[in-house]
């Protein structure tokens, strides 16, 4: 997970003081996307239905020196002065997984080691003589328990728009497929927060593999839950990879419009809904 930087004069700042409120929430929504994805900055045109862009918005960033238009999207003004670069994410993310690989093998050693020293010592005392005393007289040996060090990843879900969009579509492909709509559970959401942020899965291949699923014989059975999407991933990766010979750069194209007309059908929605609120 990476975090984006706000400098605490934001609101005060000459560029910013007088933006709109729209303007300055799609920002902010535009700015953590461009983090979590690793864009150095750039915002494709076709992800801002998503991030719930409003007529004029994108010009009011650019009329305010804080994005610039380049083809196909827009760029937030200096960037890599203040955001790490994709490369040092990488980089930084590489370096914390060999940490952990080698602090969860020093752990495994030392379990191992204390294990063998206690099964040494009950069978010592189960012989009754332990260094020619009897075991009677003995008092208890204490064994201390090792405790890990390694970093435990905490599994309360995040509202992760991301997250919560997968959980909807594999939700909705199951009931369309005439099984019982599923509940979006804790374990759901947890499940979908997991595989983007600790397996750094691509939500758009993501989502392009639950569609690919739910449409395949075999696996709409046996795909019903995200807990079972996320445990079957490389598997079902590698054989809609098969299946389909296309570039991944196509399917996750495709994938990312399907994505986008979600987020886009949701807003609608929502905004349906207030305006029959207000009006009732």
């Amino acid at each position: 997970m990476t975090w984006f930087k706000v400098d605490d004069g934001f609101y005060r700042n000459a560029k910013t003081a007088m933006l709109s409120d729209a303007a300055t929430a799609l920002w902010l929504r535009a700015a953590t996307w461009a983090c979590d994805q690793l864009t150095d900055g750039f915002v494709p045109e076709r992800i801002l239905p998503m991030l719930r862009r409003g007529e004029g918005m994108e010009q009011e960033l650019v009329d305010a020196g804080l994005w610039e238009r380049l083809d196909g999207g827009y760029l937030f003004h200096d960037w890599l002065d203040y955001q790490p670069s994709a490369e040092e994410v990488e980089a930084l993310r590489q370096k914390r997984s060999e940490a952990g690989r080698r602090g969860a093998k020093i752990t495994n050693s030392k379990k191992s080691a204390k294990a063998a020293a206690s099964d040494a010592a009950d069978a010592r005392q189960d012989s009754g003589i332990v260094l020619g005393k009897k075991a009677a007289n003995l008092r208890p040996v204490s064994v201390s328990v090792p405790v890990s060090n390694t970093y435990v990843l905490d599994s309360v879900a995040d509202e992760n728009p991301e997250a919560i969009s997968l959980c909807k579509h594999l939700a909705d492909l199951i009931e369309a497929n005439g099984s019982k709509r599923p509940s979006i559970s804790k374990q759901w959401k947890d499940a979908a927060r997991l595989l983007l942020d600790a397996d750094h899965r691509d939500p758009v291949e993501a989502h392009r593999l639950i569609e690919w699923c739910q449409h395949d014989t075999f696996w709409i059975p046996n795909i019903m839950s995200m807990p079972k999407f996320r445990k079957k991933y490389d598997t079902l990766r590698l054989q809609a990879e098969r299946a389909n010979p296309r570039s991944k750069a196509q399917r996750n194209q495709d994938a990312n419009e399907q994505m986008v007309r979600r987020y886009a059908q949701d807003a609608q929605n929502a905004r349906q809904a207030e305006q029959l609120r207000l009006g009732a």
